[in-house]
């Protein structure tokens, strides 16, 4: 009983982040019923011929086809990749919402930073594509808890930032341009 009544505090303390949740959960559910396999751009293409070579070629680093592609396509189609992706990016709303809570934002101002991941249509079919984009946005959010969750960063969390920036930098070569903000950052915490 006891358990009862502290979800319903939860859910009435939280129900505009609970109905943005479900709102965004059906839109991504409406989208991967509807575009299956998975919409496929132009660079899809290249990541999907690029399995098993791993060809750094051009713009195009192989972290999305490493870490996320090889491993999920092992298992099922890509109807599982997009679900995936549709659930980190519900995962990273949820991440976002929670960190902006921690910084003693209101939890309606928490919802506004948290609403354009789950309710923006480009975000959505981003994560109903055969691109890293989703990936990378994952660790954007992972680095931002690693840097801003908990105090100051301690050496032990600056080289864990550092790991996800990597990685991020394997996915799209394009992260590299965060180097610069979270290394000042690290110097003035």
């Amino acid at each position: 009983m006891a358990t009862l009544a502290r979800a319903a505090r939860l859910v009435g303390q939280h129900w505009l982040f609970i109905a943005l949740l479900a709102a965004g959960v059906a839109l991504r559910v409406l989208a991967w019923f509807a575009y299956q396999p998975a919409l496929i751009f132009g660079d899809s293409f290249r990541y999907l011929s690029n399995i098993g070579t791993y060809d750094p070629g051009g713009i195009h680093p192989i972290g999305y086809e490493l870490f996320v592609l090889t491993p999920t396509l092992a298992v099922d189609g890509l109807e599982l990749v997009t679900a995936l992706q549709h659930l980190a990016g519900v995962g990273a709303a949820i991440a976002l919402y929670a960190l902006t809570l921690r910084h003693g934002a209101n939890r309606w101002l928490a919802c506004v930073a948290a609403a354009p991941l789950l309710l923006d249509a480009y975000q959505i079919q981003i994560e109903q594509l055969i691109m890293s984009d989703t990936w990378q946005q994952v660790l954007l959010v992972a680095l931002l808890w690693v840097l801003l969750g908990a105090g100051a960063p301690n050496p032990r969390r600056a080289a864990l930032a550092g790991l996800l920036l990597g990685v991020a930098v394997m996915l799209r070569l394009v992260a590299i341009s965060l180097l610069v903000p979270a290394v000042c950052y690290l110097i003035i915490a």
